[in-house]
């Protein structure tokens, strides 16, 4: 049992967190003085109960104010009262209260009080007109008792219990709920006065006083210039990092002419561990990046990556440099970039996500032609130089443009992580498709070029074929990335991707042996394979709406397409036969590779089904 006292230090502490709090204008700024797992109650309407802080930070979007040019209702400012709780106070309610936030009776709330040294707050909210004065019986709105928590050394905001709606004040009868009254009034106060009350004797005339500590002005989200500044910065860093290890496929097929590289099956493992790492690390970078927000000197890791990967002579040295030293570099380059395009993108995140992810499908419709260009004329030691110089100064003067959107103390705010989504078996439904179409995905990008060359097309034309899946992953990431935006049923989306992407490896890869009949197949395998990962961001939060959760899953469904990545180069090379027969089914040699990327779409699309073998398995939105 944890039991605080609450003394004159603690309580004087509590109100300028509480102040500090009514100052943070930002809805999604405010949710930084939570706890993870805070509950509310609402006794007017039980129906506000919540269970966690994403919930209670929903809430306030939806109640927040919206901005009339028509509307020519006075200003309000707001006032509040903050004292601490009485021990009659402790309290929450009736069982009818309480059963929504997740207790079993209003007694078990009250035991948490004892059992984890919650300390209370009663906090009365007042209202009045600029221009008008108004009686002090029409201007009290509500009242709330606030419980505070104290996580990893840090008082935090656990329990809010809204208690009573006051009468709805003069000339503010838009506001349609005591609830949103609430949220109104502490969204548009300018400022914070002073508004002691006779018949409470008990009230702190001291207790609002005007806060003059640092207000977070943020950003709004999901527009504004900043929020599509940083998107397009982002996608920029995306498409020139993303568009090298994805184009894997035309180095592989220079690679195994070299003499130095000539009948060695590994070498789509170089290809493979690069962008493997990137998938497989992020979630060791996940918990560092809260952090540890600058890491954009480090870029020098991915330029040193390449230029060393010039001068290997064996595909071990080149697994070393061109394969792991780019992936680490890009691990600790892009996820703190990829950090804040999640503070400015939230309820848009599918759209930003596929826009984000398409732009390695635009990079890979020009990086194709242009290394494939180099190699011919200056050979693969040139070309990778080329290559890193290039990265160099594409990149280094966008880096001023890479700013979050919360100021470092909110980014720092230190709180535990909920490993709760780990007992969903719905996480492990999503990841076990993950993985299954991470193992498949990566092998059109892999041999088309090389599929290409045995049918007796010239190198520009394996090229072409990876420009043109490119440029169709770009419209299957948008376009999936916006339909889960749109509420579209995740389980419908996954298995138009998977099932389609199946059909068209069986049924037009298999039986390609002509370049019209390639390019229909990365047209259509681009668009559907591709738009998967556009779905994370949806999977992510069907699991889990926690804050401190929804990072890891999503960095956990990179590492499940990571070990599909890495184990595709070591795969493929068991799979390919010696062999070639033009008229044959995969040409005889890739025979394998397309009957297991097929197999491993169709896989996928089972585990999907996996969600609902057993009705008591949670489903989004349940």
């Amino acid at each position: 049992m944890v039991i605080h006292v609450v003394d004159e230090e603690l309580t004087a502490h509590l109100k300028s967190l509480y102040a500090a709090y009514r100052h943070t204008k930002d809805i999604d700024a405010k949710a930084a003085f939570f706890s993870p797992a805070c509950y509310q109650i609402c006794r007017p309407k039980p129906s506000f109960a919540a269970q966690n802080r994403e919930t209670i930070v929903r809430y306030l979007h939806e109640t927040a104010p919206k901005k009339d040019a028509a509307d020519t209702t006075p200003r309000m400012k707001g006032c509040y009262t903050i004292r601490p709780l009485k021990s009659e106070e402790f309290e929450f309610g009736t069982d009818e209260h309480v059963l929504p936030a997740g207790f079993d009776s209003s007694e078990k709330a009250r035991e948490k009080v004892d059992e984890e040294g919650w300390v209370g707050m009663r906090v009365d909210l007042w209202s009045e007109l600029v221009d008008e004065k108004v009686q002090e019986d029409d201007s009290l709105l509500v009242k709330v008792q606030y419980w505070w928590r104290k996580e990893d050394g840090e008082w935090t905001q656990i329990f809010h219990d809204i208690i009573q709606g006051g009468g709805e004040p003069p000339r503010a009868s838009k506001m349609s709920s005591t609830f949103s009254n609430m949220d109104s009034l502490e969204m548009t106060t300018p400022s914070v006065e002073s508004h002691p009350s006779e018949r409470d004797e008990t009230v702190d005339p001291n207790s609002s006083t005007e806060f003059h500590g640092p207000q977070h002005q943020l950003k709004p989200t999901d527009r504004g210039l900043a929020a599509w500044r940083l998107l397009l910065t982002a996608f920029v860093f995306e498409a020139l990092l993303w568009g090298f290890p994805l184009s894997f496929g035309v180095f592989q097929n220079y690679y195994s002419k070299q003499p130095a590289f000539a009948s060695n099956r590994y070498i789509p493992v170089v290809g493979s561990v690069a962008s493997g790492i990137s998938y497989l690390g992020a979630p060791a970078i996940t918990p560092l990046i809260k952090r540890f927000q600058r890491y954009q000197g480090l870029m020098i890791w991915i330029g040193s990556g390449v230029v060393l990967a010039s001068f290997c002579t064996t595909v071990e040295t080149l697994i070393l440099t061109q394969g792991v030293a780019y992936g680490v570099g890009f691990l600790i380059f892009y996820y703190p970039i990829l950090n804040m395009v999640n503070e400015f993108w939230i309820t848009r995140r599918g759209m930003a996500y596929g826009l984000l992810c398409s732009s390695s499908g635009v990079s890979g419709a020009v990086f194709p032609f242009v290394i494939e260009a180099l190699l011919e004329k200056y050979g693969y030691q040139t070309t990778l130089r080329a290559v890193a110089v290039a990265l160099c100064v594409l990149t280094g003067p966008l880096i001023p443009l890479l700013k979050g959107r919360l100021p470092p103390s909110l980014q720092s705010t230190s709180t535990r992580m909920n490993w709760g989504f780990l007992r969903d078996p719905l996480f492990w439904v999503f990841s076990l498709s993950n993985i299954a179409q991470g193992l498949g995905y990566f092998f059109p990008s892999l041999y088309l070029p090389s599929y290409a060359a045995s049918i007796g097309l010239r190198g520009t034309e394996g090229a072409l074929l990876l420009a043109l899946m490119s440029i169709s992953q770009v419209a299957g990431q948008l376009t999936f990335g916006s339909l889960t935006d749109r509420k579209v049923s995740l389980e419908v989306l996954t298995t138009v991707s998977t099932i389609i992407s199946a059909t068209s490896a069986f049924a037009l890869w298999g039986l390609a042996h002509t370049l019209p009949l390639l390019i229909v197949f990365a047209l259509v395998y681009g668009f559907f394979a591709a738009g998967y990962t556009a779905m994370w961001a949806r999977m992510t939060t069907a699991v889990s709406t926690d804050s401190t959760a929804v990072p890891m899953i999503f960095s956990l469904f990179n590492f499940g397409k990571g070990v599909g990545n890495v184990l595709a180069g070591p795969i493929s090379g068991n799979l390919l036969f010696q062999m070639t027969s033009a008229e044959s089914y995969g040409l005889v040699k890739y025979r394998g590779v397309v009957v297991f990327t097929g197999s491993c779409m169709i896989f996928s699309t089972v585990a999907i089904g996996l969600k609902y073998v057993r009705p008591c398995w949670p489903r989004e939105g349940s």
